[in-house]
């Protein structure tokens, strides 16, 4: 018996055909000339000097055990937001606070409702629980909130809510999700995930902070990865009612959040609103530089509310793809659907412009 065969036995059935996560970018190859991930959704810059100070100080004790579930990053995050210290819990990563929300809140074959497409995590996290992934299609590329409201039965515990949606950089207005909020059963959690909050220039943007606490069936999710340049230290942190923050606590590992990250993370808080601020602002002004030049190009490009753009292409999303990798730039192709490209420097970023119009003299 092969190892692979054998190895089935073990798993739970409905795991043995599952998709994994996965970046599914396209590579450079054999590019020679210097290549740029786009991907990802990272920053395209580093964090503050004052932040690698932070993170090499904290590794002097990393002998010790850190906080166990972070509690003074989550009392600082509680006091420079404006909120309750028992509303704000903190992981490493806000996906970690999703699948401790669904573990404590959604029972095997309870629904998960959420738009589809949206983050590809979504599915897997659901499938692992033994909950019901139910989706509903994307209306012009945006949540279509009053769709989801549609889909809402008594089997449904949770609505998770991608805005600034990935990977289609759109909104939802703060109107339709306090109309789909005062609407739905107290009995099932929304789960707003706003990891590109900070990148939305939308009048009718929501606020999840402020709505947090007007809606005790509300979690809002938000990170350090994207506006903090801190991707690779795993930082996210939430916002709910004190009930559910205690069970996310109840449902932790714990010691998911290292000393590193916490010292990180402090470190980008005390540098000021007004740091982040400034990094957003020079992210969106490239961002409206590149969505204009595609554009131009002929090609569609949805208006993004976050730190990439959207292309959809549909059949031809590789062959843009290809093309960009012919110039050295990874991108993320969902084939038969579309690309994102998340938002890099101005070279990386003319590059993508020249694939946009390689590929748009060759329709």
């Amino acid at each position: 018996m092969s190892g692979e065969v054998a190895g089935r036995r073990w798993l739970r059935p409905e795991l043995q055909n599952m998709a994994s996560y996965g970046s599914a970018a396209t590579s450079p190859g054999s590019y020679l000339g210097p290549t740029y991930k786009l991907s990802s959704n990272e920053s395209p810059y580093p964090p503050s000097q004052a932040v690698v100070e932070a993170v090499a100080g904290a590794a002097r004790v990393s002998n010790r055990y850190p906080d166990m579930f972070g509690d003074d990053l989550a009392g600082l995050l509680a006091q420079v937001h404006g909120l309750d210290r028992d509303r704000v819990a903190v992981a490493g990563g806000s996906l970690v606070l999703l699948q401790q929300a669904i573990q404590a809140v959604a029972s095997p074959g309870d629904e998960v409702l959420f738009a589809w497409r949206s983050y590809e995590a979504y599915p897997i996290i659901v499938q692992v629980a033994r909950c019901q992934g139910v989706t509903v299609p994307l209306s012009e590329h945006r949540v279509d909130i009053d769709q989801l409201a549609e889909h809402v039965t008594p089997a449904t515990r949770i609505v998770i809510v991608c805005s600034p949606n990935n990977p289609t950089s759109t909104d939802i207005s703060s109107k339709g999700l306090e109309a789909f909020l005062e609407a739905l059963p107290t009995t099932c959690l929304v789960i707003l995930d706003e990891a590109y909050r900070e990148f939305s220039t939308g009048e009718s943007v929501p606020d999840g902070l402020g709505l947090q606490e007007r809606f005790d069936n509300l979690l809002v999710l938000r990170t350090f990865s994207k506006a903090h340049n801190l991707a690779g230290a795993r930082i996210g942190w939430c916002a709910g009612d004190p009930q559910i923050v205690r069970a996310l606590r109840a449902v932790a590992l714990p010691f998911t959040l290292s000393r590193l990250a916490s010292a990180a993370a402090a470190a980008a808080i005390a540098e000021g609103p007004s740091s982040v601020s400034s990094r957003v602002a020079s992210i969106i002004t490239e961002r409206e530089r590149l969505v204009a030049r595609l554009q131009e190009t002929g090609l569609e490009v949805p208006t993004s509310e976050t730190n990439f753009v959207w292309l959809p292409l549909g059949t031809r999303s590789d062959s843009f793809a290809a093309h960009c990798a012919e110039l050295g730039v990874s991108v993320r192709c969902f084939s038969g659907e579309g690309v994102r490209v998340s938002v890099g420097t101005p070279s990386a970023d003319d590059l993508v412009i020249e694939a946009g119009e390689r590929f748009a003299s060759q329709r």
